[in-house]
């Protein structure tokens, strides 16, 4: 396993990181630009790209991406982990199942004071992943309690640019996430975060496909998200 780049990668991030890169790899965010067998320069398309690199050295992998989650809070981010799946495929190596949860213990949350000023200021285009940590990052005393890890989206949520929001789309979300705050340890404060960044993902692939969907229906999804 030592030259699967998933592998590597997969022992430093934390299942939601897994997931959230896995994703990307899944939907072809991830152009690779430059490969070698010991190598490789990306491109990821997520809220703008992000330029990655890897390379496999001393039993060992070096990383670097462009995101703020990486540069400013230095976490494995999910954009290491889309480019390694894809570099594994493009080298013909099988995703090691061994990888599968819990891969790493949770990380400590840490953010700077800039940083969550940031979620405030750029609101639209603000680091959704910082915006899932914000409540342990800023709880009283610094510790947490345990509570429900809630999906990263509604499953009904589509996000193909080119297929139209609908009404029934909408309302099949908004009813999953309902659902959610009746989990066992669902907890009104310490899920939040998880919560709203959820509910912007849907108004993210709502913003995206706004041009291919007819005004009325707009309209009316923008009542019903309110």
């Amino acid at each position: 396993m030592s030259n699967s780049a998933a592998y590597l990668i997969g022992k430093k991030v934390t299942r939601k990181i897994w997931d959230r890169g896995g994703d990307y790899f899944a939907r072809g965010e991830v152009e690779l630009v430059e490969c070698t067998s010991r190598s490789a320069r990306a491109i990821v398309h997520g809220t703008e790209p992000y330029y990655v690199k890897l390379e496999l050295a001393g039993g060992g992998i070096r990383q670097s991406c462009t995101c703020p989650y990486f540069v400013d809070v230095g976490f494995f981010c999910k954009h290491l982990v889309a480019v390694a799946l894809a570099w594994d495929k493009h080298r013909g190596i099988e995703i090691p199942v061994d990888v599968a949860p819990p891969i790493a213990v949770e990380f400590g949350p840490r953010l700077t004071r800039r940083q969550i000023e940031k979620l405030f200021d750029f609101p639209l285009n603000c680091e959704l992943d910082y915006l899932r940590i914000l409540p342990e990052a800023t709880a009283l005393g610094g510790r947490g309690r345990p509570h429900s890890e809630l999906p990263l989206a509604p499953k009904a949520l589509k996000r193909d640019p080119q297929e139209p929001v609908t009404l029934q789309e909408l309302k099949l979300c908004f009813q999953e996430m309902r659902k959610w705050a009746k989990r066992k340890k669902f907890d009104p404060y310490f899920c939040s975060g998880e919560m709203i960044a959820a509910f912007c993902e849907v108004i993210r692939s709502f913003r995206l496909r706004l041009d291919v969907t007819d005004p009325m229906v707009a309209a009316a999804g923008l009542v019903l998200a309110q």
